[in-house]
């Protein structure tokens, strides 16, 4: 019984050895391939701008770049490199977020980048809250020549 239990327990301790030693032996040498790592925006500057504007984007990991978007419009990179991105804000622009794609990920900015379409009518004051149907309100502000309709609560205003 003696030679049934040694060689067992050798036998045993045979296949252990093997698969400690076949886990052990994985590939050791180093890969050369660079893990992408996941972009961060940290700002914008401007917060704001009209189309064809320079927007600075400062952040973390942005080398690489493939593409910046404001909303679902992508914009030329002008220069790119791991913490800035300079760029144009694109005709087709509305006020939202910017996104910056990398091979590691996509980064999104935390606030809207707000589009100032130029020659866009601004109000500056309005003279009253409320009115009678019929009376006048005087809104006044920037590029107010270019209003062609007023809407007031939903309901078309005559503009005068």
């Amino acid at each position: 019984m003696k030679t049934t239990t040694i060689k067992t327990n050798f036998l045993l301790g045979l296949i252990v050895s093997l698969l400690i030693f076949q886990v052990g032996c994985g590939d050791d040498e180093e890969s050369n391939e660079a893990t992408a790592l996941i972009p961060v925006i940290l700002s914008i500057s401007p917060t704001n701008g009209a189309p064809r504007d320079p927007v600075t984007i400062t952040g973390t990991d942005l080398n690489d770049a493939t593409a910046v978007n404001f909303g679902s419009i992508t914009s030329v990179i002008i220069t790119n490199t791991a913490t800035e991105i300079t760029t144009t804000v694109p005709e087709d622009a509305s006020t939202g977020k910017i996104s910056v794609i990398t091979p590691g990920g996509t980064a999104v900015s935390v606030d809207d980048f707000e589009v100032v379409i130029v020659g866009a009518a601004t109000v500056a004051s309005v003279s009253r809250i409320s009115a009678q149907s019929g009376e006048n309100i005087t809104i006044t502000g920037t590029e107010m020549s270019t209003v062609s309709s007023a809407t007031i609560g939903g309901v078309e205003a005559t503009v005068v």
